[in-house]
């Protein structure tokens, strides 16, 4: 299937299969309709590494330097960003509700009046979230741990260290197998 760029995209999320995103470089923003991909117009060049959200009218888009854009159903608008810090992938909950992870193990917490950044003593590699449970895993691939973080307090509840790391992780989708 064609998309109609030559870009490289690094994130993809739908809400069904008629309401498919993809972002990546150089602002880089699709949408799919069931048919075919569609283009968003841009005046920014920051690439885009993650895309996320809880509807088709719902979606968050996030990636270099902390950018941060959002989508209501008809448009893209830029968010403020408490962050410089490029972030590499998205979550939401809910319209009220989502999470982004970046880079040296940045998390934020969108809860619709504001962000709350989390640090993380560790460099994030690889993220997870466990929608049931309100908990994120990541992995810190040069130290081979991987870390359970609970997303509403932001802190570490504990960690586990391995004698290497898998490439990739994926939850089940009941939430009960990582």
């Amino acid at each position: 299937m064609a998309s109609g760029t030559s870009r490289s995209l690094y994130g993809i999320w739908g809400s069904d299969a008629n309401n498919i995103f993809a972002v990546g470089d150089d602002f880089t923003i699709l949408q799919y309709d069931g048919t075919g991909w569609t283009k968003a117009a841009s005046t920014n060049h920051d690439t885009l590494y993650g895309v996320g959200g809880s509807s088709e009218t719902h979606v968050f888009a996030v990636g270099y330097r902390g950018t941060i854009q959002y989508y209501d159903g008809t448009s893209w608008t830029p968010m403020s960003s408490p962050t410089t810090s490029t972030l590499m992938d998205v979550w939401a909950a809910s319209p009220n509700l989502a999470f982004a992870v970046g880079s040296s193990g940045t998390i934020l917490r969108y809860s619709n009046t504001d962000s709350v950044p989390f640090e993380l003593q560790f460099e994030v590699t690889a993220t997870e979230v466990d929608t049931l449970r309100s908990k994120a895993y990541f992995t810190d691939k040069d130290a081979r741990r991987l870390y359970v973080v609970d997303l509403e307090s932001g802190f570490t509840e504990k960690y586990f260290e391995f004698g290497y790391m898998p490439e990739r992780m994926t939850i089940s989708p009941d939430g009960s197998k990582l």
